[in-house]
């Protein structure tokens, strides 16, 4: 009986034990988990499970919850670009570059590894399965493998959409492109002001002269991934001119 009971204990105290060991795993675990599609991976950079969770991290960036955002990712190792590249800010103020892009310019959405150059204007693309530690090295010092690479522009076209995760399926390598130089362009991440200009009907003045108003608004377009999200107009002025067009 005394051994039944001595045994009994020992089997309760190796129980007890078993379950603070797994419940310490799962805390540790829980530290390293996917929250809101997004991750670390292990060399310090952010992945994205897809575009549409990129997307929703840049709003977050964009708002008053960006220090806390980061504060967590990084508190899971993330790195970001700003702790170490001395080129922050290249387009402007609101630009966040510096923040979603880790300290070597990685960054991964869907299975493509993205590396943006020092200077911003470049982005080369592997997708995962092409990836080794040979071309991932390649990947870090930007030395481009047709083979296994695309090298792309930053900025696009403005009056064309770009899905990378699209292009990349549809060319997972070989693509090299020249550098876009229009100052017309959709920027990866960052914002431009629109100006939007909205003429009245023409009128008779009590001169008696035939004349035409227009309102002039500017609107600030937030790009994120490529996507534009269009802000509220902002009316900045009113001009008026001679006109023909009275009835």
């Amino acid at each position: 009986m005394k051994k039944t009971l001595i045994f009994s204990l020992f089997v309760a105290i190796l129980f007890t034990t078993s379950c603070k060991k797994e419940n310490t795993t799962t805390e540790n675990e829980s530290k390293n988990e996917i929250q809101d599609g997004v991750s670390v991976n292990s060399k310090g950079y952010l992945v994205f499970q897809s575009s549409k969770a990129l997307i929703e991290f840049g709003k977050k960036l964009n708002s008053k919850k960006s220090d806390h955002t980061l504060a967590d990712l990084q508190e899971k190792g993330f790195k970001n670009r700003s702790m170490k590249s001395s080129l922050l800010q290249a387009r402007n103020s609101n630009s966040i570059y510096s923040l979603i892009f880790n300290e070597d310019g990685l960054l991964q959405v869907d299975d493509i590894i993205l590396k943006i150059t020092d200077d911003d204007k470049f982005l080369y693309t592997l997708k995962e399965e092409f990836s080794n530690p040979e071309t991932y090295n390649k990947l870090v010092n930007e030395i481009y493998d047709s083979n296994k690479m695309n090298k792309i522009n930053v900025d696009r076209s403005l009056e064309i959409d770009f899905d990378l995760v699209e292009y990349t399926d549809e060319n997972p390598f070989g693509e090299f492109e020249n550098l876009y130089g229009a100052q017309q362009n959709r920027p990866m991440f960052g914002t431009k002001d629109k100006e939007i200009d909205q003429p009245d009907p023409a009128f008779y003045n009590p001169l008696g002269q035939c004349k035409q108003c227009t309102q002039h608004y500017v609107q600030t377009v937030t790009y994120i991934f490529w996507i534009a999200f269009p802000g509220e107009p902002q009316f900045i002025g009113t001009t008026c001119k001679d006109s023909d067009e009275c009835n």
